[in-house]
């Protein structure tokens, strides 16, 4: 024991330096997939530098510059070979045979002449709109974008007829050319055309807005463009020509019948086997970690080799899945499909593909209190001068540390110990960057470990050495806190810290070994009948009945082996952890010392999700079992919703699209329903007014609600990209100015400055940027693909139609697959086929508006785009101006009540058990959980939001952000566990927590709503509040029992634990809720001091002394 105690030899090399390991750190905790290509090739860079100098050569300067610069490329180059497979190029081929069958179209001189002057656009529909998609979600697509813009064609049918009204000179028989010279231009029409075109893009971009991505984006874009060309060109003429919508509506019209063909004849896919795609995608990389469990939980946590990062890796690439797989669950139901397996059979396998997901995170999550590698709890500061009555830390103290500060564990308090080395060989003196004078006051103590309980889990005067810091930013926050926190410490003690948590890793080993190693066959069962569901479906012939009985029989034995393995674990196999307790517990035992509790919950965790991921794919082989059983002929399977739903569509449902970059309301998470409250109902009031008591203030209310919404930030911003709208447009109605507007196409600059403005500034400065980089390099390869294929020529239709042989394979893979928002693709194939349109266009079918071919184009192209991009960029200044800083801090405000909502609504379901309730905490868990998500990717673009204030506290954000998505996790194993407890279990444990005791509950919610609304109004915080909260968690310690000394025993549960109890299976659960309440409290706590890192703190007393507490 002794030896295991001591701490390893220093290493002999030195270490990288600190910035580096800050870096890796930082990227270890933010994105847990990968380390990236850069990071990795710069550590290895650093080691090989500070080796090599022993050597006779040095690296040089350049040669390292040019590594990092490979490294570099080859990262971001890397989603090419990774889709470069038969089953990602499918939709490739399909979206380029479309787009080539589009140009051939266009290239008939007959059919262009159909098409009419925009004929065009159905290039530019080809890449804005590709049948990439399964069949189903092509027809959805294509549907509201033929609704959309249609619906927009008869709005400005109706403004032509008004317009006509107005005008007071009518020419039927004018010419052209004194059409488009302006000379029937009137005031009247013109002025209407404006307030049509003016609520017209409004109300469109609104709809965009409030809806968000998915089937609306391609639908919103093509109605903008039929509005803006219907209406900017219509007064031009001195009567009224309804038919310029139409120009807009065939070409689309057009690339609509071509994209449902392709997606039925170039190789077909439907939703339904897209969905048994992802769930594979879901289902391989949890199989993979749990097959690699065994091996993981047989390495001593006190060596290197215990690596818990890729099985963490693996468990955030199926949950990334689940959005792909929920997004394909949404029309697998409308989906028409040839198979042995309906919609309605596969939407039940989505709940065990997030069963599964959510036991195996609860799973890594024991990972995440075990591996002491990890910073992840905040580093306040501590100013030592504050409180000088008190040391600063106890006198056992060590203050060796880690180099990498260990993670805060989320078991009840007991006596546990902080480590004082890294058991894994990592150690370094903090001491050394210290003054003398602190480093003589402060001596290393070699046999000592310390508590995991720490809030900030750093050596004390490294949280001084913060404070020093950070005082040149800010004055230091979370003094109190850090103080109080500090003092818990000198009663979390224990000196076999190590060999305790080496016992317990090997003792869960041997408990969990059979039933890991059965999941894991188990669930390459199921993925290889996953695979073999998709590849036997094109089949015609009737299966093989000697196969279907073969497939039965080994579903049967998979399923027998797991059912009996899983009752051998229930039974006896858990008991094992159980090992360590039994000598103190046992009447016949001998032992006089109880080992810490906090090392059993562990295991009860782990063994707990476990069981929980057994039992789902216990559920999951049965219904595997059924389905093959009464699923033996294939047949076409019709849509199953009812006909009136088959297109419905809610704002924010899962969906292809994940950018969420700009238009969501922070005060709304999308899918929250409300619910009734015991103590009657929890709503809002009006400050400013009592409920109306007659029918006149009824409906001023209504009225002023509806005006009230005029202010939200969707409606500004409707407002105020009509206004830019009708800016843009108004050299069309003005007659001087009219043909120049025309010939040059000014429609385009407008239609850009459209796409291009956005809610918040950041993301329209991303558009400005974005779009002039996408619209250069697109006119470069238009430049190259229309005089490759004619030479010095006007344009050659054989060579136009082999070279987009070439090209658009490319720009189609480049379309789908490449990294980061999809407009950045979408405008450099449009400017690209724009290009060979204008050119081929206006060399064989000139017109009045004719730009030239090739060079004249490209470059006209590129100014129109940059004088669109450019107006947006400006207005984006103007107010109502919007940032994606105040809409990211609003929407945090907004989560962190609906945590509060949760908590009490968990609460509440374990109390009274209202069966009612169940359904709507799931759900409300689900969307709070996706908001964050979304939160998490809409602070790309903050960057580029110029402020002369300061740079954007982006780090402290991603920590409260971080912290809430613990909490939502948390809240949901919590859920997991209450939905397990019988009812007196249920009641002991909501009295050891403490969560109906009246007075904590309150100062518990009273953290949330000080949290939330410092967070909305950036209202700084009182520099005292109830927090710790962790501190009255523990206030009545318990240990192993399961009630408090004090507390009423009206459920008939012993007030002692015996070892028989240990072995009840509620206890496990029990245990297990108990570890859950534990990290959802210490996680407020540290959400505190997150929030006070933002807004600050205020209402400072002076002569505050905390209570000294004596080491236990």
């Amino acid at each position: 024991m002794t030896a295991l105690l001591q701490p390893p030899e220093r290493p002999s090399s030195p270490h990288p330096p600190l910035a580096l390991n800050n870096v890796l750190v930082r990227h270890r905790s933010s994105h847990p997939d990968v380390v990236p290509l850069a990071a990795m090739n710069a550590c290895n860079d650093t080691e090989s530098g500070y080796h090599s100098n022993t050597g006779k050569q040095k690296d040089s300067p350049i040669g390292i510059a040019l590594l990092r610069i490979l490294a570099r490329t080859r990262d971001t180059l890397n989603w090419i070979p990774l889709n470069c497979t038969f089953s990602h190029m499918k939709p490739v081929i399909r979206c380029s045979v479309a787009a080539w069958v589009s140009l051939i179209l266009f290239l008939i001189p007959r059919v262009e002449k159909i098409l009419g002057q925009a004929s065009f656009l159905i290039l530019i529909s080809a890449f804005l709109s590709p049948p990439s998609e399964p069949f189903a979600a092509v027809v959805e697509k294509e549907i509201v974008t033929m609704l959309s813009v249609t619906t927009a064609w008869a709005w400005s049918c109706l403004a032509i007829k008004l317009a006509n009204l107005a005008r007071t000179t009518l020419v039927p028989d004018a010419t052209i050319a004194e059409i488009f010279s302006g000379k029937f231009l009137e005031a009247a029409p013109s002025t209407i055309s404006t307030i049509f075109l003016f609520a017209g893009t409004a109300t469109i971009l609104c709809v965009r807005a409030r809806l968000g991505p998915g089937p609306f984006a391609p639908a919103t874009a093509f109605s903008c463009i039929c509005v803006d060309i219907s209406l900017t060109v219509a007064p031009l003429y001195p009567y009224p020509n309804y038919s310029i919508g139409r120009t807009v509506v065939l070409p689309i019209a057009f690339h609509a019948g071509v994209s449902l063909v392709a997606s039925v004849l170039i190789f077909p896919e439907s939703v339904n086997a897209q969905f048994v795609k992802r769930l594979k995608a879901v289902l391989e990389p949890i199989a993979s970690g749990i097959k690699a469990q065994n091996e993981l939980l047989a390495t001593s946590p006190l060596t290197k080799s215990f690596d818990p990062g890729p099985f963490t890796a693996k468990i955030s690439v199926a949950e990334l899945g689940l959005t792909r797989l929920a997004a394909s669950a949404r029309l697998v139901k409308r989906d028409i499909s040839w198979g042995r397996l309906g919609g309605g059979d596969l939407r039940d396998l989505l709940a065990f593909g997030r069963k599964l997901t959510v036991s195996a995170a609860g799973m890594a999550y024991f990972y995440d209190v075990m591996d002491t590698r990890r910073i992840r709890f905040p580093q306040p500061p501590l100013n030592q001068t504050l409180y000088p009555s008190e040391p600063a830390e106890p006198a056992d103290t060590p203050m060796i540390s880690r180099t990498n500060t260990p993670h805060p564990s989320d078991d009840e308090g007991d006596s546990s110990s902080v480590e004082q080395v890294n058991p894994r060989g990592d150690r370094q003196s903090w001491t050394s960057s210290l003054p003398s004078s602190h480093t003589r006051r402060h001596r290393p103590h070699q046999g000592h470990h310390h508590s995991h309980h720490s809030l900030f889990h750093l050596p004390h005067h490294h949280l001084l050495r913060e404070a020093l810091n950070q005082s040149q930013e800010h004055h230091p926050v979370g003094v109190f806190e850090s103080q109080h926190y500090m003092n818990i410490e000198k009663r979390l003690h224990h000196p076999n810290q190590a060999a305790l948590e080496e016992n317990c890793l090997r003792l869960l080993s041997d408990s969990v070994q059979g039933l890991l190693t059965e999941v894991g066959a188990a669930m390459d069962h199921i993925v290889e009948w996953l695979d073999r569901t998709n590849s036997d479906r094109l089949r015609l012939r009737p299966q093989n009945p000697q196969i279907v009985k073969d497939n039965l029989i080994a579903h049967e034995r998979a399923l027998e082996k797991l059912e009996g393995v899983l009752e051998h674990f229930l039974l006896e196999k858990r008991h094992i952890i159980l090992e360590p307790y039994r000598g103190f517990l046992d009447p016949l035992g001998k032992s006089r010392h109880l080992p810490p509790h906090r090392f059993l919950f562990r295991s009860f965790h782990y063994q707990y999700h476990l069981l929980r991921f057994g039992e789902a794919v216990r559920d999951m082989l049965e219904v595997i079992e059924r389905l093959d059983r009464e699923r033996t002929r294939r047949r076409i399977w019709p849509p199953v919703l009812p006909l009136r739903y088959i297109f419905s569509w809610s704002a924010w449902e899962p969906n292809e699209s994940t950018e969420r970059t700009d238009d969501e309301d922070p005060d709304v998470i999308p899918g929250i329903s409300v619910a009734s409250q015991d103590l009657g109902a929890a709503e809002p009031r009006d400050a400013d007014a009592l409920p109306p008591s007659n029918t006149i203030e009824l409906v001023g209310t209504y009225v002023y609600s509806g005006l009230s919404c005029l202010g939200g930030g969707n409606s500004q911003f409707a407002l105020k990209a009509g206004i830019l709208s009708v800016l843009l447009s108004l050299p069309n109605y003005i007659q001087d100015s009219a043909p120049f507007a025309y010939k040059h196409k000014s429609i385009w600059a407008l239609f850009i400055a459209q796409l291009t403005l956005a809610r918040h500034r950041g993301d329209t400065i991303f558009g400005f940027i974005s779009r002039m980089f996408s619209t250069f390099f697109g006119g470069l390869v238009g430049l190259a693909f229309w005089y490759t294929s004619s030479g010095n020529g006007t344009g050659n239709p054989y060579g136009i139609a082999a070279a987009a042989a070439v090209v658009f394979p490319i720009l189609s893979f480049a379309r789908i697959y490449a990294p980061g928002p999809p407009m950045t693709t979408i405008i450099l194939s449009t400017t690209v086929v724009l290009i060979i349109g204008y050119s081929w266009q206006d060399t064989y079918s000139p017109s009045l508006s004719s730009p030239g071919f090739g060079w004249d184009v490209s470059w006209q192209r590129f100014l129109l785009v940059a004088i669109g991009v450019t107006a947006s960029a400006i207005f984006s200044f103007l107010p109502p101006s919007t940032t994606i800083r105040r809409y990211h801090r609003t929407g945090l405000a907004t989560t962190a009540a609906e945590i509060g909502v949760l908590y009490c609504a968990i609460v509440s379901y374990a109390s009274t058990r209202r069966e009612d309730d169940h359904k709507d905490i799931i759900e409300n868990m689900v969307a709070l959980r996706s908001k964050l998500r979304r939160m998490r990717d809409q602070t790309t673009n903050v960057q580029y939001e110029i402020s002369l204030r300061g740079k954007w506290p982006i780090d402290r954000y991603s920590m409260v952000l971080d912290i809430q998505l613990e909490i939502a996790h948390l809240l949901t194993h919590f859920m997991s566990v209450v939905d397990h407890l019988k009812q007196p279990w249920s009641q002991a444990f909501l009295q050891r927590t403490r969560f109906v005791d009246s007075e904590f509950l309150g100062d518990v919610l009273a953290v949330i709503s000080m949290i939330s609304f410092a967070l909305r109004t950036g209202t700084p915080l009182p520099q005292i509040t109830p927090v710790p909260l962790l501190d009255r968690f523990w206030r009545y310690h318990s240990g192993l029992n399961m009630l408090q000394r004090e507390a009423a025993d009206e459920a008939g549960l012993p007030r002692t634990v015996t070892f028989d109890t240990l072995q009840d299976e509620q206890y496990m659960y029990f245990s297990v809720g108990v570890s859950c309440a534990h990290g959802i409290i210490s996680r407020l706590d540290r959400l505190m001091f997150a929030a006070k890192e933002l807004v600050g703190e205020r209402f400072h007393v002076d002569g505050i002394r905390l209570p000294s507490v004596s080491a236990h």
